[in-house]
Formats: structure tokens, sequence, C-alpha cells
């Protein structure tokens, strides 16, 4: 058989033709669609966005020993401010914000004037600016007029507006759990408002967030962070008969507790009944044999 002259049928030639290009088309096209798909889930994808923020390290001590500048251009560390009787309330704004410092700042101012506790007799207030830029100067002129907004004029001694260094503002942001961004060009801060209740020894006690604080939750939350050093006996069962609600943000009462208390009261006002009931009624029996050993005695 002259197999050089063995032709196929012209179909099968074209069949075979097109087979082969598309092949080569599916050799070249795959790589490409590859690329594309690569492209198109890196545009996809989009870096997590900042959340201005405090974690709350609830327990945790704040560094006493970072130093900050006073508004009288004093430079002393924060164990200044810590005596070991009051609570403290402690907030991080900026002095140049015109949004949410100032909102948080007048609301605390507010909130003081409508509380019994005395400001800087039963609690201060340490507020520390942070951006690095700001000085004394501006400090004191915060302090002037925040300070006039309240109704005693003698709290203005216990509340302090403070300055100081970038690397102790960062430590003390750390240490409490605030997360901020800052541009120090433009000196334009993304973060958080809201402020820390301390113990008297400057642990984190109770963080309380946004820029109004309810007179009553904040009076609880010192009493309760004073470990029985602030308030009266009153205050002080008023304050244990309440627990933080996270999810409306304020305190609520416990309804057990209270009926733990009032039973047990009630059992001990039995108790002291009965026993005066009986005390009365053993000294009118002696008084009864005494009147008739007298007749007895007499005849």
């Amino acid at each position: 058989m002259d197999y050089k002259r063995l032709q196929f049928p012209a179909s099968l030639t074209n069949l075979w033709t097109s087979i082969r290009t598309f092949s080569a088309c599916v050799l070249v096209l795959v790589p490409l669609a590859s690329n594309a798909q690569s492209i198109v889930n890196q545009s996809a994808y989009k870096a997590p966005q900042f959340v201005a923020k405090f974690d709350q390290l609830v327990n945790h001590q704040v560094p006493l020993y970072l130093q900050f500048t006073r508004s009288n251009g004093e430079t002393v560390p924060l164990s200044h401010f810590v005596n070991g009787k009051q609570p403290l309330i402690l907030m991080m704004p900026f002095y140049k914000c015109k949004s949410g410092c100032l909102l948080e700042q007048r609301g605390l101012a507010g909130t003081i004037n409508q509380m019994s506790y005395k400001l800087g007799t039963q609690f201060q207030v340490v507020e520390v600016s942070i951006n690095p830029y700001e000085g004394p100067s501006l400090s004191s002129q915060e302090k002037k007029y925040y300070t006039g907004m309240l109704k005693d004029s003698k709290g203005a001694s216990g509340w302090h507006f403070m300055t100081g260094t970038e690397a102790n503002i960062k430590a003390l942001t750390t240490a409490i759990g605030m997360h901020y961004e800052q541009d120090l060009d433009t000196q334009q801060f993304n973060h958080p408002t809201g402020i820390l209740i301390l113990e008297p020894n400057g642990r984190i006690f109770q963080y309380m967030f946004g820029t109004t604080y309810d007179p009553k939750d904040l009076q609880i939350a010192l009493t309760k962070a004073s470990n029985g050093a602030v308030g009266s006996v009153i205050q002080q069962f008023i304050s244990s008969c309440c627990t933080w609600n996270p999810t409306t943000g304020h305190y609520d009462v416990m309804i057990n507790k209270i009926i733990d208390v009032a039973a047990t009261a009630t059992v001990l006002l039995m108790i002291t009944v009965i026993s005066a009931m009986f005390i009365v009624d053993r000294r009118r029996h002696k008084l009864k044999r005494a009147e008739a050993e007298m007749k007895t005695n007499l005849v």
C-alpha cells in the first residue's frame, strides 16, 4: 500500500485543525485568566479599618510612676494624686478637640454638678491630653474654662489638667487599653470617648463610655471603687444592691439581694422583739413574786 498517497477526508482534516487551534487557545488563555483572577482578588482585598476603642482592662494597675505636667507647670507622677482614700476619674482627651472631647468634658462637669459627692473632697478627676504638643499654658486655660462650669468653686482644686511627653502618653494609653490614631503634623486624633473609674490605689475599677454620664451611675461607681471609704452607710447599702449592666450601660438593682437583706432584717427584728417580750415577762414574774413575799411577811 502506498501510504504517501493515502489522504484523509477533508472533513477530518478540518476537525483536526480545529482541535489543534482550540488547544492552543486554551494553553494561552488559562494563564491569562488565572492572572486576571489574582488581580480581581487583590483589588477586592481591603485592609482592616482602624477602630478607636477601649479594651476594658478592669483590675489592671495604672502605672503611677509616669510623670505629667500640671496646668501650673509642675511636673509630678500620677502617684501624686493617689492617696489611698479617694477614688479617681481618669479622662484622656486632647484640649484642641472641638467635638467629642469638648462634649465629654462638658458632660462630666454637668454630672458633677448633679452629684452629692464633693469633687476634691470625696473624689478627684485627672485629665491627661493625648496630644504631646499641648502644654501647661493650654491646659491652664482648659482648667479655668471647665472648672468655671462647676456650681461648687471649691471643686476646682480636685480637677487636674495634665500634659506630657509622647512616650509617657503612649505608656498610659496602652496601660488603660485605649486605641487611637494620631497625625501629629495636623494634630488630629481619632480616639474613643469615655472615662475610667480608678480605685484609691490607682487600680482600674470600671469604664464608662460616651460623652454624658448618669449622676447616679457615676456616684454608685465611685462608692464601689472606694471600698467603703466614700459614702454614708445608706449610700454604701444602695451601691451594694446594684450591679453594672454592660448592655444598658447603667447600674441595675439586684432584687434578690434586697430580698435577702430584707429577710435577714425581718428575722433580726423578730428575734429582738421576742427577746424583749421574754425579758419583760420575766421581770413581771419577779415583781409578782416579790409582792407575794411582802404580803406573806406582813401577815
